[in-house]
């Protein structure tokens, strides 16, 4: 998708003829259909609509093919262990997505951008995802072939591998913050990426507690702090989708290239760790109509922004789109033990026992999508 928006360095598109400042940034392209849409018709909220409902009938072929590969059974010998992970990283993204295309649409809506964000910001992250999916099935298509053929190394004369290899290595090959560079010299590579993934951790619970205390955009949370609502249950999600794309990529990496590196997974969440960030940064900038340079000493930005007056009049923090936000009725595990990935302190007593229960209701079936047709 040729086109991004105010954030430069961001993952939320829209079509505005600027590509992102980054080299790394993913690029992809629009569907034929969508071309003749904007031209025939240039109603490009519809056509970007339409695109991205395309693209997600892809995503969901893509987690039926997964499932389908015999394959997968490398990963986790029991198929239905294997549907439960893919089902909840379904549902954790599907949630992620759109609670942070709903803050994108809040935090953009005064600079009225060329398309609607709930449209061009949905069909972003499905492109990213389908492509997501789409590598990981290569991968595995690649580590099956190597093990039928006896072969030990990618054959660098097949460009589809290599293409493959080195598009997923853009979330697991990272340039190391200045304080692992001297980490490294003295602790082993496995503490050092423990302490970037903690300091990468907590620049993400940096950027919501910025964001709920934003006049802005603070009551698009529906809740009363970072405990519940919006910010909560999108934290959360991201945090379970997160947590499962990384472990299918780093386990179709390894199997791909027949070795088992654990450091690709730590790489992994360190990059989503970065990438939210800087997204959420972007976003920040696009509220209160920031330069690029104003990112580059964040903290002391947003300090002038709050010592700022703004009139409660121009805005109603996104009161109005946040309340129309479900909550979510099942909080998915974040699939991985670790501790410095909590948003905020655990509830107190009194807290938990406020809070009313809520059963798990889930349907054991196997969803739609992903039944193997």
């Amino acid at each position: 998708m040729n086109k991004y928006t105010f954030m430069a360095t961001a993952l939320i598109s829209v079509i505005c003829g600027l590509k992102s400042v980054r080299a790394d940034m993913p690029y992809y392209e629009d569907d034929e259909e969508y071309k003749h849409c904007a031209q025939a018709t240039g109603r490009l909220d519809k056509c970007a609509h339409d695109e991205m409902l395309r693209n997600l009938e892809a995503v969901k072929r893509d987690y039926r093919d997964i499932l389908k590969d015999p394959t997968i059974l490398k990963w986790h010998a029991n198929l239905e262990e294997n549907t439960e992970i893919l089902r909840d990283m379904y549902e954790s993204w599907s949630a992620f997505r759109n609670r942070m295309c709903m803050l994108a649409y809040v935090a953009s809506s005064h600079i009225k951008p060329t398309v609607d964000e709930r449209y061009s910001c949905n069909l972003y992250y499905t492109f990213q995802h389908k492509a997501q999916l789409e590598g990981i099935l290569q991968l595995m298509k690649i580590g099956e072939s190597k093990k039928a053929t006896g072969e030990k190394t990618i054959d660098p004369a097949n460009e589809v591998d290599k293409t493959t290899i080195d598009n997923l290595n853009k979330l697991i090959e990272i340039t190391h913050d200045n304080r692992f560079n001297s980490c490294i010299q003295k602790e082993p590579l496995e503490d050092c990426l423990q302490e970037e993934i903690g300091r990468s951790a907590q620049e993400v619970k940096d950027m919501y507690k910025t964001f709920i205390t934003d006049p802005y955009v603070d009551k698009w949370n529906n809740g009363p702090n970072l405990q519940r609502g919006n910010y909560r249950d999108m934290y959360d999600s991201w945090l379970a989708y997160r947590n499962r794309i990384c472990q299918l990529l780093s386990w179709s990496m390894n199997y791909a290239l027949e070795n088992n590196d654990p450091a690709r997974f730590n790489m992994c969440l360190i990059m989503f760790n970065r990438t939210k960030t800087e997204t959420m940064k972007n976003l920040y900038a696009a509220m209160h109509s920031l330069k690029k340079e104003d990112l580059e000493n964040f903290d002391e930005t947003v300090k002038k922004v709050k010592n700022a007056t703004l009139a409660r009049s121009v805005t109603d923090g996104g009161e109005e789109i946040g309340k129309a936000i479900t909550p979510l009725k099942r909080q998915i595990s974040a699939g991985a033990d670790r501790a410095d990935d909590e948003l905020v302190p655990a509830y107190s007593q009194q807290e938990n026992q406020q809070q009313s229960p809520q059963p798990e209701t889930r349907n054991k079936e196997i969803p739609a999508w992903a039944q193997q047709k």
